[in-house]
């Protein structure tokens, strides 16, 4: 029984990668600064405290919110998991 070696990633054509290329365009400083603005978001929703009776335009701002933080942690976790299941040989 012969053994089968699995290539590395720089062996694979890119279109045969768990392509990241499109979640950020300049990869690893796109990440960077969406995890550097990320941190920013306590703040933004810090400033809703107490105020999300106020009307239904302050409620939907904050639902608004609500769902760029989910879109953005998705995409930064997103990036990450693939940036670690690349070939560590060649780690940048």
């Amino acid at each position: 029984m012969s053994e089968e070696r699995i290539p590395r990633e720089v062996e694979v054509a890119k279109e045969n990668t768990l392509g990241d290329r499109g979640i950020f365009s300049r990869q690893m400083e796109a990440w960077e600064k969406a995890l550097e603005d990320f941190k920013k978001l306590p703040e933004k929703v810090a400033a809703y405290k107490g105020r999300l009776g106020e009307s239904a335009d302050t409620l939907l701002e904050f639902l608004k919110l609500s769902d760029d933080i989910s879109v953005a942690a998705d995409s930064i976790v997103n990036y990450a998991q693939r940036k670690s299941d690349e070939d560590t040989a060649v780690a940048k």
